[in-house]
């Protein structure tokens, strides 16, 4: 067992307090007075003392423990893990006690008795082996030995827990003790894989349950088989309950509903017959309330229809007439629209007269030569152009310089011949073709080669008096002036031809003079309301005359059924009455006949149901007679198994398994000890029973009596560790210890932490100090 928690609620001073001691080495740490003790007390209390006690020894045990003042119970919950299991024990002494211990699976055990058994089972050992081996109080640790000698018959001869180990007491030779060992280590440990904790395998094969070893098989592995067995066998028994829980269920809701089905049956056979004579009632009650209704109309409306009939005729005669008026006042409308049409056309025609004359005028005012003319100009221009272009490709650079002051005459081209006056400076200028020099005697004529430039010049000369003489008669000054003269005139008279088409169709092939008597005659016609309200009007008459006509044709039709149907108005009313009648007599039978019954929405569900009810209980008896055959085999092949019983017995075998396999690792080590001190100790510690009665080193021997107080302490704590690996060699446990280093120096504390740490590795240690070094230590070891 590993303790994993404690609670305390309530507990002495603690209301509801709570620690963990899941560590290997569980530290609780803090001052004096702060409830360490009271913790140990109540650890103890929870796993030995029972919760029924009686008064008189409740109050010597548990009732200092009742919170003050005026507490009247204590409570105290552990959780701890055994065989792998996770348990929570919970106790309250006083009033309201109780315990109970349960399981991680949910198995609760409640019974006082049963929870003491099943702990003891766990604990492996007595309380008084905890009170004054496994566990020590504060201060108690030097009381070691005097503790032990008090209750040594209370106590187990740790001889006898050493026998496992080296098979009787006293001194063995080490060869043959060696040799004993490995005899023991091959009966426990042959055929098993410590390592995988399994059965040796063969040639790579499991050897399992179902392909055992036969021979040479080990302790371990013989109690491992017997656990297996047990395991397999309660799977296949658990499979085969879980399948008679199947058949058992399918039977057992074949049966509920063969029983709902048979006294549905038995409890509703006779209203099957009445409710089948409740739907034909029913289908003619419907009938007749049908039947009353439309007859009822029909009698209410006859009068309304004739009436209905009468009052359209003379209605339908006010709306022709209607009709009429407004389809003449819709034409007078019409043609007052068309009026306002020719008036309007007949003003488009007048001003587009009116712009086409203008655009005629001002075409014939615009003055421009004719085409020939303005063809001749273009001509003599570009021969101008042209003769200035041949010059100007020929220009001369000349220059003069005078000696003397002198009158010349100079011609540049066709420019005409200007006369200047030269001083000593030089003159310089261009001329296009010839320049012509004349002084006093001398005349002087340069052209440009590669032309006749008398001809060229000319031509020139003739060309533009020709262009002067057309232009003066046309009272322009140049040809862009006559050019832009003629394209205004095009534009001018292509607008008078474009409204001139504009006029000719707007009068639609017909003469102003037509136009002007058409809008007199319309002006005499009589003024009306606007067209749209006209035409909204008529179309309301029109509407109004069809609804009418409809609703007319069917208040006929419906009189025409009626009058077929009953003749006259009386007659229908005496039908009515007769049928009322009727429905109230099917109406009173009805009511004298059962009522679906409740769950059933009509009479058709309910008989469904019966239907139904008998059909599930012919098909439900070859099934239900395979379901009991096939549970009968299941619970045959049984017998008395039950999976629990096979469980528990599994369980035994598993800790028996443990058990073996927890001897034999303690041979193991016993055998590395034995290895690790093969070379004789100089030390030696005797016993007597279970107390430690003489300390030996070489050769001298003294009594633990005679040890210094720190001696005697660390032997005191070095025997609480010895007999409490001993003691817990064949089941896991824990050791409690309340500040039992205080008088340790530094060396012997840190020698003491190592023992625990060793300790620790196979057994919880749960340590009590209030002191931070020995804390701080401890906690490193825990980490």
């Amino acid at each position: 067992m590993r303790l994993t928690s404690a609670r305390l609620h309530p507990f002495g001073r603690f209301q509801d307090a709570s620690w963990d001691l899941s560590a290997p080495v569980a530290v609780v740490a803090g001052p004096n007075e702060t409830g360490k003790s009271t913790l140990r007390q109540a650890i103890m209390h929870a796993l030995f003392t029972p919760s029924n006690l009686t008064p008189a020894r409740l109050r010597d045990t548990l009732a200092r423990w009742f919170p003050l003042p005026g507490g009247d119970h204590a409570t105290v919950t552990l959780t701890f893990l055994h065989a792998g299991t996770s348990y929570t024990l919970t106790k309250r002494w006083g009033a309201a006690a109780a315990v109970s211990l349960t399981a991680a699976s949910g198995t609760t055990q409640a019974d006082p008795q049963g929870v003491a058994t099943l702990l003891a089972d766990m604990l492996g050992h007595n309380e008084a082996t905890f009170r004054h081996v496994l566990c020590t109080g504060h201060d108690e640790l030097e009381r070691t030995l005097h503790s032990l000698e008090t209750h040594t018959g209370e106590l187990r001869d740790i001889r006898s827990l050493a026998q496992a180990a080296t098979g009787g007491a006293g001194d063995v030779d080490q060869q043959q003790l060696e040799l004993a060992l490995a005899e023991k280590l091959k009966r426990f440990f042959n055929r098993w894989d410590e390592t995988r904790q399994r059965p040796d395998r063969q040639n790579g094969q499991e050897k399992g349950i179902g392909n055992e070893w036969k021979q040479g098989v080990g302790e371990i592995l013989a109690a491992w088989y017997s656990w297996q067995r047990l395991v397999d066998q309660q799977q296949q028994i658990l499979s085969r309950e879980q399948e008679i829980d199947r058949v058992t269920a399918e039977l057992a809701t074949l049966a509920k509903q063969t029983q709902q089905d048979e006294a549905l049956l038995s409890g509703f056979g006779e209203r099957r017959r009445q409710l089948a004579e409740r739907k034909t009632l029913e289908e003619r009650s419907l009938r007749l309330q049908a039947d009353v209704a439309g007859l009822q109309k029909a009698f209410a409306a006859w009068p309304l229809a004739e009436a209905a009939v009468s009052a359209w005729q003379t209605r339908r005669s006010q709306l022709v007439e209607t009709g009429e008026k407004l389809r003449a006042e819709l034409s007078a409308a019409r043609h007052h629209a068309q009026v306002a049409g020719l008036r309007a056309s007949h003003d488009a025609i007048l001003k587009a007269k009116a712009d086409c004359d203008a655009a005629a005028l001002a075409a014939a005012n615009q003055a421009h030569p004719a085409p020939e003319i303005l063809e001749k100009l273009e001509r003599l221009d570009g021969l101008v152009s042209q003769t200035e272009t041949q010059l100007a490709a020929r220009e001369l650079n000349w220059q003069i310089e005078p000696t003397a002051a002198a009158t010349v005459e100079l011609t540049r081209g066709p420019e005409p011949a200007e006369t200047l006056s030269l001083s000593s400076q030089p003159l310089r200028g261009t001329a296009a073709g010839r320049f012509q020099f004349k002084t006093a005697g001398l005349t002087l004529i340069v052209d440009s080669g590669g032309a006749d430039m008398t001809t060229l010049l000319a031509d020139l000369a003739n060309a533009r008096h020709e262009l002067a003489d057309v232009l003066a008669a046309c009272d322009v000054p140049t040809v862009a002036v006559a050019r832009e003269q003629a394209a205004r005139h095009a534009a001018l008279a292509q607008e008078a031809a474009t409204k001139a088409q504009t006029l000719k169709a707007l009068l639609q092939g017909r003469s102003l003079a037509d136009w002007d008597a058409d809008l007199a005659a319309a002006a005499s016609l009589p003024q009306t309301r606007d067209i749209p309200t006209l035409e909204a009007e008529l179309e309301s008459t029109r509407t109004a005359l069809v609804q009418g006509d409809h609703e007319a044709t069917t208040h006929d039709n419906n009189l025409a059924q009626w009058r077929q149907a009953h003749t006259n108005l009386e007659s229908l009313g005496v039908t009515m009455l007769t049928v009322q009648q009727q429905l109230r007599e099917a109406e009173a039978a009805l009511a004298a006949l059962p009522s679906v019954p409740e769950g059933f929405a009509t009479a058709e569900a309910f008989i469904a149901a019966l239907d139904a009810a008998q059909a599930r209980l012919n098909a439900s008896r070859e099934p239900r007679a395979a379901l009991e055959s096939e549970r009968g085999g299941l619970e045959a092949s049984l017998g008395d198994l039950r999976s629990e019983d096979v469980g528990d017995q599994a369980e035994t075998a598993k800790r028996h398994f443990e058990r073996v396999h927890e001897v034999g690792c303690c041979y193991q080590r016993i055998a590395e000890v034995l290895t690790a001190v093969a070379a004789p100790a100089d030390a030696a510690l005797g016993f007597t029973g279970t107390l430690p009665d003489a300390v030996t080193r070489g050769p001298i021997t003294i009594t633990p009596e005679q040890l210094s107080q720190a001696a005697g302490g660390a032997l005191a704590l070095a025997t609480r560790l010895a007999l409490a690996e001993t003691y817990l060699q064949v089941s896991d446990g824990f050791i409690l210890l309340d500040d039992p280093l205080v008088h340790f120096d530094a060396d012997r504390l840190a020698e003491a932490v190592d023992l625990l740490k060793t300790f620790a590795q196979r057994h919880q240690v749960i340590f009590f100090t209030c002191h931070d070094q020995q804390a701080t230590l401890l906690e490193q070891v825990a980490s």
